[in-house]
């Protein structure tokens, strides 16, 4: 029994050119798409080296840095969003407490937003702040931000800093930003 594919071929071609089809009109779709875009901000682990002067051999309490913030540099982010949501995550090995403050910052280090502080508590592992919502309809100054102040303040304790055991305290962040066209 000889088998030729010659006449399926020849079918599917008929049926292929015959079907039925509608000629699409796009002007009857209606897309709203709202971009969302999540990035890292800040990440750093401290140590009891970083409270610790030992020259002086005594504790620092406030450790402080500014990093920059460039996801507002743009300006297509700045005329379109609508608001900014941010999330801080804090692993706390420390017997002690720690109290963060996290400004946003201008060029000329103006306050432009603040986010109340938090406390992290001795040995609190898993410690995820309230979110973080910040409408730029509200508080326009913050479509003016450019950098980030981060101050982990220790808390005082009879238990002296120890810099030969190993503790830290790990600081994640991110934010997660709307925008409207």
């Amino acid at each position: 029994m000889k088998f030729t594919t010659k006449p399926l071929i020849l079918l599917l071609i008929v049926a292929f050119f015959s079907s039925c089809a509608d000629n699409l009109d796009f002007d009857q779709i209606q897309l709203d798409i709202d971009p969302v875009f999540t990035t890292p901000i800040v990440y750093f682990e401290l140590n009891q080296n970083d409270f610790f002067d030992e020259v002086n051999a005594v504790e620092i309490t406030t450790v402080t840095d500014i990093s920059d913030f460039t996801v507002l540099q743009s300006s297509t982010v700045q005329d379109n969003l609508t608001q900014a949501v941010f999330n801080f995550e804090v692993e706390n090995r420390f017997d002690r407490t720690f109290i963060i403050k996290i400004d946003f910052l201008d060029d000329n280090d103006n306050i432009t937003y603040s986010v109340s502080s938090f406390a992290i508590l001795a040995g609190d592992l898993d410690y995820v702040s309230p979110q973080i919502r910040v409408y730029p309809s509200q508080t326009p100054d913050f479509l003016n931000s450019t950098k980030l102040n981060i101050s982990v303040n220790i808390q005082p304790s009879p238990n002296q800093l120890d810099p030969d055991i190993p503790k830290t305290l790990t600081f994640k962040s991110s934010g997660t930003y709307y925008l409207s066209f």
